[in-house]
C-alpha cells in the first residue's frame, strides 16, 4: 500500500477515536456540571435566539416548535410549478431574468412524506460562523451526529440556482430587503410598480397588486420568502421580492434569500416557521443524515397549477386564448394558432359570468399575441366614468380649479362622486372619499396659503408707495422753502418741461428744479387713489371723484383693503 494513503488512513482513524472520545466525554458528562456551566433555563418569549446561551438554544427552538397546535402547518414546503400554463403567461420568464428558475423545482424527491424531525434538529442546532463576504455565509448544524453544512456551494451541488454569472449579482443591505424595506428611496416606485392606482396608502392589500405581481406573490409565499398566518395582507419584505421579479432587477442570489430566510426564521421568536424544508430535506439525503429507512411524517404536496390556484382565481381556457381572472382583473393571453376575428365578430371577454363586486378597477382584458406576458399597466384595471380614485380623466370629465373651495368638506366630498358610485364596493366607496378629502384638504391648504401671501404682499406694495410719496413730500417742501429763501416764485408743483425745445439759457428765466417721481397710485397732494392708464409715454394720473353723498365709493380707503384691491387687481390683471 502506499505511504500517502496509508498516512491518510491513520489521520481518519484518529480523527475517528477522537470523535468516539468526545462523544463518549459528552455522554458521561454529570448532568449537575452541565447544568452549573449553562446556568438555570431562561424564558424565551421576546428577541433572538442568538442572545440566549448557546448551551440553551437548540432546546429553546424545540419547546418553541413542539408548542405549536398546528405544528405540522409552521414547516413550509416548496411546491412544484408546472411550467407549461406558467410560461404562456410570462411567470417562467420573469424567475429566468433573474437565474431563479430553479426555485419552481422541488429536489427532494418527496410526496408524500416530509422528515419534519430531523428537519427541525438541524435548524436547532444551527451555528453561522463569522463571514467577511455575503457569498461566503454558512449555516452549520447536526443530524444524527452528522454535521450538514448549508453554503453557497453545497446548495449549488444540490441544483443549479442563481444561473447568472456571478459577477451580475449584488447583496442588498439586510435593512432594505428584511427589516426596513420601506425606507429605501424607491420604496413609493415599488408601490406604484405592484399595486393598482389609488391603494399604496395603509395597509397593503394582496387584491389590491396587478394580477401579475398577486401571481408572482402566490409563488414567493412557498418558493422563495416562504410566511405562514394572514395572507390577506402584503408583508413590507415581500415587496422588495417582487419588484424584482417584475422589473427583472437587481440580480440578487436566491442562495442568499434561502439562507437569510433560515438563519431570521430560526432566531424570531415570533415567526414559529421553518422555511424551505424541501431544499433543507435534499441538502440532509445529500450529507446522507436522513437514510433510505427512514419514515418521516405524512404530509402530502401537490404541484402548483394554474387550473387550481385555490379560493380567488379563475381560469378558463377557450379556442382563442387562455383567461385567468382575481379580484376583478383579467388577464388574457391568446394562443399561437388563434383564428383571427370576423369583421363583423366582436370578441366577449367572459360576458356569460356574473359581475363580480370588486370589478370597479375593470378594464378591457389586455390580449397579447406571441406568448409574450404583459407588462405593467396593461392589465384589467381602469377607471370608470372618467375617474381614477378621486382624480379626474380630462377626456371624460371638465376641470374645476375651485372645486374645492367652496361648502363644506361633506359637500364636497359628495360632489365629488362619480354617477357610479352607488354600484361601487363598500371599501372602494370608503378608498374613494378618503382620496378626496385628503386632495381638498390640499386645495384648501394651498389657497389658505396663497392668501396669506398675497395679503402679505399687499401691505409691503402699500407701504413702499406711502414711503415713496413721504420723499416727494419732503423734497416740495424743501424745494418750495430754497426758493422762499432765495426770492424766487414759488411753484408746488412744477410742469414737466421739455429742455431740449428751450432756448440757450441766458439768465433771464427761471425754471424751478423738477419734483421727484412720486407713487402711481397713491396722489400724495389729497391721499386719494389714482387710476393707472397704460399707454403713451408712461403714466397718468387723475384723481377720484367723490361720490355726492360725501362718501369715497368702495375702492377708497387708506388701508382698509378695499382701494388697495383695484390697485392689485391692475397689477395683476386680475
Amino acid at each position: 500500500m502506499p505511504r500517502g494513503k496509508k498516512g491518510k488512513e491513520v489521520a481518519e482513524s484518529s480523527r475517528q477515536a477522537t470523535a468516539h472520545q468526545n462523544k463518549r466525554r459528552a455522554v458521561d458528562q454529570d448532568p449537575e456540571e452541565e447544568a452549573l456551566e449553562r446556568g438555570p433555563k431562561p424564558e424565551w418569549t421576546s428577541g433572538l435566539l442568538t442572545s440566549q446561551h448557546e448551551g440553551w438554544q437548540a432546546e429553546l427552538f424545540h419547546d418553541q416548535m413542539n408548542a405549536l397546535t398546528q405544528r405540522k402547518d409552521a414547516f413550509i414546503c416548496e411546491k412544484e410549478v408546472k411550467g407549461e400554463l406558467f410560461e404562456l403567461f410570462g411567470i417562467i420568464e420573469k424567475f429566468e431574468a433573474l437565474g431563479w428558475e430553479a426555485a419552481l423545482r422541488c429536489y427532494d424527491g418527496e410526496v408524500k412524506t416530509i422528515f419534519d424531525t430531523e428537519i427541525q434538529e438541524w435548524v436547532a442546532t444551527l451555528k453561522c460562523p463569522p463571514f467577511n463576504h455575503p457569498s461566503k455565509m454558512r449555516l452549520i448544524g447536526t443530524v444524527n451526529g452528522i454535521e450538514v453544512e448549508m453554503s453557497f456551494d453545497t446548495l449549488r451541488r444540490v441544483a443549479k440556482f442563481d444561473s447568472k454569472p456571478a459577477n451580475h449579482y449584488m447583496y442588498p443591505n439586510l435593512d432594505d430587503l428584511y427589516y426596513h424595506p420601506d425606507k429605501h428611496p424607491r420604496w413609493n416606485a415599488m408601490l406604484d410598480a405592484l399595486f393598482l392606482p389609488g391603494t399604496t396608502h395603509g395597509k397593503l392589500y394582496r387584491r389590491n397588486l396587478h394580477i401579475e405581481a398577486k401571481l408572482l406573490l402566490m409563488i414567493c409565499q412557498l418558493n422563495v420568502i416562504p410566511r405562514r398566518g394572514d395572507k390577506v395582507e402584503v408583508r413590507y419584505p415581500e415587496v422588495p421580492i417582487l419588484y424584482m421579479l417584475m422589473k427583472g432587477t437587481p440580480l440578487v442570489p436566491f442562495r442568499f434569500l434561502v439562507m437569510n430566510n433560515i438563519w431570521i426564521s430560526r432566531n424570531s421568536s415570533e415567526r414559529k416557521i421553518i422555511p424551505h424544508c424541501r431544499l433543507i430535506t435534499a441538502l440532509l439525503k445529500k450529507y446522507g443524515a436522513i437514510e433510505a429507512g427512514d419514515k418521516g411524517s405524512y404530509k402530502k404536496s401537490k404541484p402548483l397549477d394554474l387550473r387550481n390556484l385555490g379560493p380567488g382565481w379563475e381560469y378558463k381556457e377557450t379556442e382563442r386564448d387562455h383567461r385567468l381572472k382575481s379580484d376583478g382583473q383579467r388577464w388574457t393571453e391568446l394562443k399561437d394558432d388563434a383564428p383571427p376575428l370576423g369583421s363583423d365578430e366582436e370578441e366577449n371577454v367572459d360576458s356569460e359570468e356574473a359581475p363580480s363586486r370588486d370589478d370597479d378597477y375593470q378594464n378591457d382584458a389586455n390580449i397579447t399575441a406571441g406568448g409574450s406576458g404583459p407588462r405593467s399597466g396593461e392589465f384589467g384595471f381602469g377607471a370608470q366614468s372618467g375617474y381614477i380614485g378621486s382624480a379626474f380623466d380630462y377626456a371624460q370629465q371638465p376641470y374645476d380649479q375651485n372645486w374645492a373651495h367652496f361648502g363644506t368638506m361633506e359637500q364636497v366630498v359628495e360632489r365629488r362622486r362619480p354617477p357610479a358610485f352607488s354600484e361601487w364596493s363598500d371599501c372602494n366607496q370608503m378608498l374613494f372619499d378618503h382620496q378626496t378629502f385628503m386632495g381638498a384638504s390640499v386645495e384648501r391648504a394651498l389657497k389658505r396659503n396663497n392668501d396669506s401671501q398675497l395679503d402679505r404682499d399687499r401691505a409691503q406694495f402699500y407701504a413702499h408707495e406711502m414711503e415713496m410719496n413721504n420723499c416727494y413730500n419732503d423734497d416740495r417742501n424743501r424745494r418750495m422753502r430754497d426758493d422762499y429763501l432765495g426770492g424766487r416764485p414759488i411753484t408746488p408743483d412744477p410742469p414737466i418741461v421739455d429742455y431740449t425745445t428751450l432756448s440757450p439759457y441766458d439768465g433771464s428765466g427761471y425754471y424751478p428744479v423738477p419734483p421727484l417721481h412720486q407713487s402711481q397710485w397713491v396722489d400724495p397732494r389729497t391721499g386719494q387713489w389714482m387710476n393707472y392708464q397704460t399707454g403713451g409715454e408712461g403714466s397718468s394720473t387723475q384723481s377720484q371723484q367723490v361720490d355726492g353723498a360725501g362718501g369715497e365709493d368702495e375702492d377708497s380707503g387708506a388701508f382698509g383693503m378695499g382701494a388697495l384691491g383695484s390697485v392689485v387687481r391692475s397689477l395683476f390683471g386680475l
